[in-house]
């Protein structure tokens, strides 16, 4: 892959994994308390207000978006020839650090600046209200959604290749 293919796909991944993240943490919440109030059934209320269920279902939309782009850009990248390994290991990391970075500054942030810190990191609160604290539910759900798209990546790059084997 030539270094500027690779840099836009590094790029653009960890960016575009940055304001998905971002946006779903505050969109799904919303949708959901929006679902919540059209429900009578108390325990189906409770359910559907609770941080946990809210968090995981926004992790979920996350990593169905960008499952969705990993498939398409692992068609793309395989088409041209260009799917090479460390493209994708500094994809990953680049996704990873942009999912962890928030984790990092949140303990010792202001208040605005914890709010929009704590919505970077919805999609992990689920793992947060547990025993770990916010680095620890940041790195497990960041290794967790790198492991999905990975493996999503490399899914359709195989399927590619098996589908086009003149490549």
């Amino acid at each position: 892959m030539n270094s500027d293919r690779q840099t836009w796909f590094v790029v653009k991944s960890a960016l575009l994994m940055f304001f998905i993240n971002f946006g779903c943490g505050i969109i799904v919440p919303i949708i959901i308390n929006v679902i919540d109030n059209a429900v009578v059934n108390n325990s189906v209320q409770k359910t559907l207000g609770s941080t946990g269920f809210q968090s995981i279902c926004t992790w979920f939309v996350v990593t169905a978006f960008m499952c969705f782009i990993m498939w398409d850009d692992g068609k793309k990248n395989s088409a041209y020839g260009c799917c090479d390994l460390l493209s994708g290991i500094l994809c990953y990391a680049l996704v990873f650090l942009m999912y962890f970075f928030p984790a990092i500054f949140i303990d010792d942030a202001g208040e605005n600046m914890t709010v929009f810190l704590s919505r970077c990191l919805y999609s992990c609160e689920w793992l947060h209200t547990g025993r770990l604290g916010y680095s620890s539910a940041a790195a497990f759900g960041g290794l967790l959604y790198v492991f999905v798209l990975a493996a999503v990546y490399l899914a359709s790059h195989f399927l590619y290749v098996k589908e086009h084997p003149e490549i």
